[in-house]
């Protein structure tokens, strides 16, 4: 699968942390990532790992979605094409996200493709705001979400929901590739 991973990250996080007013040492200090890895990657001289990426979204405030990609003005209708679709590769275990929803600002759900290797894991992802949920359908595989302490194990076809304002990671559980749908959103009325 060739990669469609957007040469902007780097920039896009010094972008968000300029935005913001902050210097490297604050947006360590709020995201939990040394100042010479988030330095690393502004300079585009290594691609974080997703735990690293989501850990530093958060930080910034923004979607693991929005800081790979930029928001756009919304459409009344809009074609997101295979070829263009924004996309995360973790460098580290192989794990993909594939970004599925147009990217528009203020987004009520995404709709994301993630594929994880065999023996992979996205690593523990922080919590996300309160009121944020996540649905996931296994496409291909067997998988093992960790929720808060509690472990569920999801084969082909079966769905799990849950409130992501909780530590949670994602865990490829079979002996071949896991692939899976995850909608991230907010609940009504937040």
């Amino acid at each position: 699968m060739p990669s469609r991973t957007p040469p902007s990250l780097g920039p896009r996080v010094r972008d968000l942390r300029r935005q913001r007013q902050w210097t490297l040492e604050e947006l360590a200090e709020r995201s939990g990532v040394s100042r010479a890895m988030i330095s690393k990657i502004e300079r585009a001289e290594t691609s974080p790992t997703v735990a690293v990426a989501a850990r530093v979204a958060s930080a910034l405030g923004v979607g693991l979605s929005e800081l790979i990609q930029p928001p756009s003005a919304r459409a009344r209708a809009f074609v997101t094409r295979l070829a263009d679709r924004a996309e995360f590769r973790d460098p580290k275990t192989g794990f993909v996200r594939e970004l599925i929803s147009p990217p528009f600002e203020n987004r009520r759900f995404e709709l994301v493709r993630h594929h994880l290797p065999k023996d992979a894991s996205t690593g523990v992802l922080p919590p996300y705001p309160r009121g944020v949920e996540k649905q996931v359908v296994v496409l291909r595989g067997k998988l093992r979400v960790h929720v808060a302490g509690i472990t569920y194990a999801l084969e082909t076809g079966d769905g799990l929901f849950f409130e992501a304002d909780v530590e949670h990671e994602f865990e490829n559980a079979g002996r071949g590739d896991c692939s899976y749908h995850l909608v991230v959103g907010a609940a009504p009325g937040r």
